[in-house]
């Protein structure tokens, strides 16, 4: 069942965009969550449990193996969503449920004292749920919209994205910088829950249920490791993203640090957020223009060049001494990565096969997923091993991020043309 065939107003005329933008809304939540804990909660609770010097290490360990786990979530979740016999559809009740307890495990972070175990499982329980939710919610678009759609879906996708990360550098990076780091977890509650609801809201007479026997959650770990249908040139769009995306996502976890010890900001906090803002507005610009554009030019084009701009613009992250100098290239690198969450989200969607849509889209999840999990596991080494010198240490993570970039751009051209 396709439920698009029978609703062709859902992605068409003025209830089309209504649908559009309330759809794509959940993207700002989940969002604001990420980029407010990995770019300022996470670090700052390091910096109160852990000594001095394995501050580097331990967030990239924490980081990396709270988000490899939840990658593994979330690919379950999509495979389970495929097959689950619910009277309220396929993927609404695993997105409630992840919603449901994620918000538990936020309520009791903001409430408990920062200690070693809770700052470990906290985070990893977050990446669980969180991913329970988003893995059920990732096929909805191959779902609900027709392949002509997908590219402008994308960009809302990625629009609201950016303006989640806005939000959360701006909202998150005030409130840690005053300090009020356990407020700052709680208000992230809000646009976790409301979000979530416009978006539940707004598909739940389009959520198909599966009409076939359901699949348990063994089942479907085992299956997440034997796909059943080829899908070519698929493998290739997952590792090129893969790999352009960790040229990001390392910086997002030790942001902080550059501003504090390199730039010498008196107030990293605020730092990070003003420079979040301005970075993500030319995101949301990238992500939403050329989301569209896609959609009339091909995907492959639009992503082989940004991780190209990306990657030149990343080889010059070194040299920016001044707050305003890194503004203007950082502003480039986030304009690549909203880049591709909006169009490689619908580049995969274009690919996938209708019946696996669940298990397939949480594949090409493993390029957001894992990149944020292999990414500042690399920068947490490369901090511990030029501790001594803090600059060399930054250095290398760019240099590095820089040859992620350009070898994702060549894998990239072995991605279909359409």
């Amino acid at each position: 069942m396709n439920p698009v065939e029978n609703r062709p107003d859902i992605v068409r005329g003025k209830r089309g965009i209504a649908f559009l933008l309330l759809f794509s809304s959940f993207y700002l939540g989940l969002n604001y969550l990420w980029i407010s804990y990995e770019s300022l909660i996470l670090p700052e609770q390091i910096l109160v449990a852990f000594p001095s010097f394995e501050r580097g290490l331990a967030l990239g360990a924490i980081a990396s193996g709270g988000v490899a786990l939840g990658v593994i979530v979330n690919i379950i979740s999509g495979v389970v969503s495929d097959q689950l016999h619910s009277r309220w559809g396929r993927r609404t009740p695993l997105i409630i449920a992840g919603t449901i307890l994620l918000v538990a495990v936020l309520a009791l972070v903001a409430v408990i004292p920062i200690t070693i175990p809770l700052v470990v499982t906290g985070f990893v329980f977050m990446q669980v749920f969180s991913n329970l939710a988003q893995g059920a919610f990732q096929p909805l678009l191959p779902d609900l919209f027709p392949h002509e759609k997908r590219g402008e879906v994308g960009g809302f996708l990625g629009l609201y994205a950016l303006i989640g990360d806005a939000l959360g550098f701006g909202i998150t990076g005030l409130l840690v910088g005053i300090g009020y780091l356990s407020v700052s977890v709680f208000v992230i509650i809000v646009p976790v829950l409301l979000t979530t609801s416009l978006m539940l809201f707004t598909v739940r007479k389009y959520d198909a249920p599966y009409l076939g026997t359901s699949i348990g959650v063994r089942k479907a770990f085992v299956k997440i490791f034997s796909p059943e249908e080829s899908v070519p040139g698929f493998i290739w769009l997952v590792m090129g993203s893969f790999l352009v995306l960790i040229g990001s996502s390392g910086l997002v976890y030790f942001e902080l640090y550059f501003f504090k010890y390199i730039l010498n900001i008196p107030n990293p906090a605020f730092g990070v957020a003003i420079a979040g803002v301005v970075v993500l507005i030319t995101g949301m610009a990238a992500a939403l223009g050329l989301g569209y554009l896609s959609d009339k030019i091909g995907r492959k084009i639009i992503l082989i060049s940004a991780a190209l701009v990306g990657g030149v613009a990343m080889l010059s992250l070194p040299f920016a001494r001044s707050f305003y100098v890194f503004l203007i290239v950082a502003a480039v690198v986030g304009a690549t990565t909203g880049l591709f969450l909006s169009v490689e989200m619908a580049y995969a969607s274009d690919l996938v096969p209708k019946r696996s849509s669940g298990q397939y889209m949480a594949y090409s999840n493993i390029a957001f997923g894992g990149s944020s999990s292999f990414a500042p596991l690399v920068d947490g080494a490369i901090f511990y091993v030029f501790r001594s010198n803090i600059y060399q240490s930054f250095t290398a993570m760019f240099f590095l991020a820089s040859f992620f970039y350009f070898v994702g751009a060549a894998i990239l051209l072995k991605t279909p043309k359409r």
